[in-house]
């Protein structure tokens, strides 16, 4: 029997395949106050007694809209495609048992008047994102509903955000909201609107890490996010400025599962699928976020794209586009990684930095090499300028960044100590 398609439009395919319902999701560039319109009341009443089954790459926000409100139509069961298991993870089943535990990598807590439901950043954890937490904790569990707002929160792939909105649902929270620092905003899920956060007019502070192409700058990026949380009781984003070609969790964490070089090329390429074509309207569109994120939150790691600093390349030179500079003028403070085959590239931003008169900002410049090596510092300190310096190794996607956290910890302390303060 030949699949049914139910559904066809710009968001998703929906497909009826007898045993199951299978929603693919297929849309790059998703907003969500616009996009959960294509679900509409047909659309639940189709899932009503059905198995489910949800694929594709899409943000969090809207998986976990889709799997809050399947449960609350009665769906019979919930699974979840794992790109880097390569497997469906049921995550609901009607009438089955569910745990009251709360899973390690997710945390509770009660924050005035709301509840916040959030998963855990990995470097918290023993280790990277094994198979085995993955297939044992992705199951959703029941928390007692307190009947106020929950704010579902964290960094984590898509799994363990679809877990958590099917746990609100199975534990019969009526007011369910997305944390989103990049549009100001909770995006609603379920219940009463909040129109957005309650913003106390000032503003954060934003680090830039920028710097040449495969130099570590994203891994860095998520260390110092670490280590600022380590050393300061803030609210910290790592935010991924890079909307063209986006390294996200799951790719981070499929790279690090990965068992062989067929399991890494198959990641990549997806990965190299979803990218797009930087443009005007996208880069003003990063530089409202990167604003908004400094109005909701204390600290953001602000990851830029990175792009060849020689002027012959002409690639770091689309900094002069309007969108560009002001994300650089977002910035409070900027780090650079250069790598060592590239050993004037640090001078070469620092130029391009001066060309805009922020060449004052730059608080640290790194020297990243022999990614592959166990993570270490070979030399730190602070020059008579007050401007941090290391040499770096194992920045690497396949390390865990626990790990690298770790050995990074005490040569970095005193620098993420002093970004705090100033």
């Amino acid at each position: 029997m030949s699949a049914k398609i139910l559904k066809n439009n710009e968001l998703f395919c929906m497909t009826d395949a007898g045993n199951y319902i299978t929603v693919v999701f297929q849309k790059k560039n998703v907003l969500y106050d616009k996009d959960i319109a294509f679900f509409g009341k047909d659309f639940f009443d189709v899932i009503k007694g059905r198995n489910i089954r949800i694929k594709g790459r899409c943000p969090v926000e809207i998986y976990a809209y889709a799997v809050y409100w399947c449960v609350r139509n009665g769906c019979k069961s919930i699974s979840i495609e794992e790109f880097n298991l390569g497997t469906d993870l049921q995550i609901y089943k009607e009438g089955e048992n569910i745990s009251d535990t709360i899973p390690s990598w997710c945390c509770i807590k009660k924050k005035n008047d709301s509840v916040i439901l959030s998963v855990i950043p990995s470097s918290t954890l023993d280790g990277k994102w094994s198979k085995e937490i993955i297939k044992e904790s992705s199951r959703c569990f029941k928390f007692c509903d307190e009947s106020k707002p929950l704010f579902l929160t964290g960094r984590g792939s898509l799994i363990f955000y679809a877990v958590m909105a099917c746990s609100a649902a199975v534990s019969g929270c009526r007011n369910v909201f997305i944390d989103k620092p990049t549009e100001k905003s909770l995006l609603k899920i379920s219940g009463s609107f909040i129109p957005s956060k309650n913003i106390d007019g000032r503003l954060g502070k934003m680090i830039g890490i920028i710097g040449d192409p495969n130099s570590g700058k994203s891994v860095f990026s998520r260390v110092i996010g670490c280590l600022v949380e380590l050393y300061g009781n803030k609210s910290v984003w790592v935010y991924d400025c890079d909307a063209a070609a986006l390294t996200s969790d799951w790719y981070i964490y499929g790279l690090q599962q990965a068992q062989s070089e067929k399991d890494e090329e198959r990641i990549k390429n997806v990965r190299n699928s979803i990218k797009q074509k930087w443009s005007e309207p996208l880069e003003l569109t990063v530089s409202q976020n990167m604003e908004n994120t400094k109005k909701c939150l204390d600290f953001v790691i602000a990851d830029l794209p990175g792009g060849m600093h020689d002027d012959e390349k002409n690639i770091h030179r689309r900094i002069p586009d309007k969108g560009r500079v002001q994300m650089l003028c977002n910035c409070d403070s900027f780090v650079i990684i250069g790598r060592p085959d590239r050993p004037e590239s640090i001078d070469g931003w620092k130029s391009a930095l001066a060309d805009y008169n922020m060449q004052e900002k730059v608080v640290a410049e790194i020297l990243s090499q022999n990614p592959e090596r166990t993570p270490s510092v070979d030399n730190s300190f602070f020059d008579e300028n007050g401007i941090f310096h290391a040499t770096v190794c194992g920045l690497d996607r396949k390390n865990p960044i626990n790990d690298i956290v770790s050995a990074f910890n005490s040569s970095f302390k005193d620098f993420a100590e002093k970004i705090l303060q100033d």
